[in-house]
């Protein structure tokens, strides 16, 4: 049976529609299939998912989380400095 998701939060996601360009499921397979480089990101229920955000200096990061936080989720972070302030501190990363 489908979630039946508030009214509030479905005006939010009416709103983040006219300014999120989508993508249907058949595009994000052809990109995958064309080995285009992108990050598939899981945003399922929040009391599911402990999330910390990035980006290069803490701003979009604290963005990104206070819409996660507006949408219900409990467990998100932003981690403040980013990937630069991680990687002066010498951190260790992937590539």
């Amino acid at each position: 049976m489908a979630k039946q998701h508030s009214a509030r939060f479905l005006a939010l996601v009416e709103e983040a529609r006219k300014r999120v360009p989508e993508l249907s499921i058949e595009e994000v397979k052809a990109k995958l299939e064309r080995g285009e480089s992108f990050r598939l990101i899981d945003v399922r229920e929040g009391e599911e998912t402990a999330v910390v955000l990035y980006c290069g200096g803490g701003f979009r990061s604290a963005l990104a989380g206070d819409n996660l936080k507006r949408m219900g989720y409990k467990k998100v972070w932003s981690m403040w400095g980013g990937w630069r302030a991680w990687s002066e501190a010498g951190f260790p990363s992937e590539k």
